[in-house]
């Protein structure tokens, strides 16, 4: 019994590594280029609210490829709502949604979903209609923890972004988190930029969105190397020199 449980154990930790070393090969082989997005729509450079109507009528004119947008699901208006806080931010008085959003269709957006782990099935249909009419327009990439909710927009054909939360440098732990994301299939992973290093050295370098990087030296290190596909920043694009 122990030696078939041994055996068992055995063709189990075969098959992970090589579905690790299979699916690390086939990234290794994409090429890119490391993109700069703006934090919160640009807000502290644009000097104007998180995430306004305003700020965002003006993404084009500071350089960035995408951007950042944080986001509710309003269960009472069963829409998308962007405002970082759970108490939502309101413009002249109104809520901001997401449908009425207006950015140049080359900027992608990146959403960081507060509240996506509350979402029941039926909400979780209403978001996918909601980001599915969108990105008609533009590039449409969901972050969250939550890998059921997360899975569920996966199916529906929008770019999601698994966030990892990494307590520890435990590489177990890592390695179970990359594990998750290779059989959910999520196309990227998010990583704060303090364990930026840590991460990259596990995963595949075109699949990382790295936030928040505000010292021009890194991310000029990191867009030299490609050593990530997005970096999220307060600095505009268009005043980064990196060569």
């Amino acid at each position: 019994m122990m030696n078939k449980i041994i055996s068992l154990l055995t063709l189990i930790i075969i098959l992970i590594f090589t579905i690790n070393y299979l699916y690390d090969r086939h990234h290794s082989s994409k090429q890119f280029n490391t993109e700069v997005w703006g934090h919160r729509g640009g807000s502290k450079y644009l000097k104007l609210p998180d995430n306004s109507p305003d700020e965002l009528k003006k993404i084009s004119n500071v350089g960035w490829k995408g951007i950042e947008i944080d986001c509710y699901y309003d269960f009472k208006s069963k829409k998308i709502v962007i405002s970082h806080d759970k108490k939502f931010q309101k413009f002249e008085g109104k809520y901001f949604f997401l449908n009425e959003i207006d950015i140049p269709s080359k900027v992608s957006i990146w959403l960081d979903f507060k509240n996506l782990n509350m979402l029941d099935k039926t909400e979780i249909i209403q978001v996918n209609k909601t980001l599915l009419e969108l990105s008609k327009k533009n590039k449409i990439y969901v972050e969250s923890q939550n890998i059921v909710n997360l899975f569920r927009i996966k199916k529906s054909g929008v770019k999601t972004v698994f966030n990892l939360s990494i307590n520890s440098n435990n590489i177990v732990n890592i390695f179970f988190l990359k594990l998750t994301h290779i059989i959910l299939n999520f196309d990227f992973i998010s990583i704060t930029s303090n364990q930026f290093d840590l991460v990259r050295k596990y995963f595949p370098l075109n699949i990382i969105f790295t936030f928040t990087l505000n010292d021009e030296k890194k991310i000029c290190d990191i867009i030299n190397k490609k050593q990530a596909f997005v970096i999220l920043t307060k600095i505009p694009e268009k005043i980064i020199d990196c060569y």
